[in-house]
């Protein structure tokens, strides 16, 4: 969902530096924290957060991240719904994997119109796995669910963590960065590496595999 369907990446660095500027934290400084937490969940995020900045409640400051997230505006990534409509209309078998949870993952999909494009049972959230992004076990489950082998299936991720997870299910990965570009470990665990949505739809059109 974020960073490859949603544009929210750029928001929540805002968030990161509102929040910062309340604890009287060094903005800077914390959003490059944040980039370590891209695409991971909560619990995680605050771990990191509670290891790198001593004296700061992990659990109040992400709260205060939170806070300014429903109040900013967030915006679908270019070329999202069409993408998605192009896959369906594709018979593609659409799988959402993210490691929001699952209220907040719906609500905002809701907002944006993408909910529409996934069943109900073809949705995964943080809250549903042991262990978030960059463990595997995200997409093991959503490969469990669908009853494909795992060769079968193409994890599309923005984040070097998603890549891992992906990766290490099994999967096809293709990336499309968003904020993180990928370094040389990243890049050996993509099988394509895309500029935006469009990229992968003309990918399809050229039925080029994967």
């Amino acid at each position: 969902m974020d960073g490859v369907l949603v544009d929210s990446e750029k928001m929540y660095d805002e968030c990161w530096r509102l929040a910062s500027k309340d604890f009287g934290l060094d903005a800077a400084s914390m959003i490059r924290l944040r980039r370590k937490c891209i695409g991971i969940n909560r619990s995680d995020t605050e771990k990191i957060l509670s290891e790198n900045v001593k004296a700061l409640d992990p659990k109040k400051f992400y709260d205060s991240t939170e806070s300014y997230a429903e109040k900013l505006k967030l915006e679908k990534k270019y070329f999202a719904s069409e993408c998605l409509s192009f896959l369906k209309m594709r018979n593609y078998v659409l799988f959402l994997a993210s490691s929001n949870s699952k209220k907040y993952a719906v609500k905002k999909m809701a907002e944006l119109g993408l909910l529409e494009f996934f069943l109900p049972d073809r949705m995964i959230f943080s809250d549903d796995v042991k262990n978030a992004k960059p463990a595997p076990d995200i997409y093991a489950e959503c490969v469990r669910r669908l009853g494909f082998a795992s060769c079968e299936c193409a994890a599309v991720e923005d984040s070097p963590s998603g890549i891992r997870s992906a990766y290490d299910a099994g999967l096809k990965t293709v990336m499309i960065p968003d904020i993180i570009e990928p370094d040389f470990e990243i890049k050996g665990k993509c099988d394509l590496i895309l500029s935006n949505l469009k990229d992968l739809c003309d990918n399809v059109e050229l039925d080029v595999k994967i």
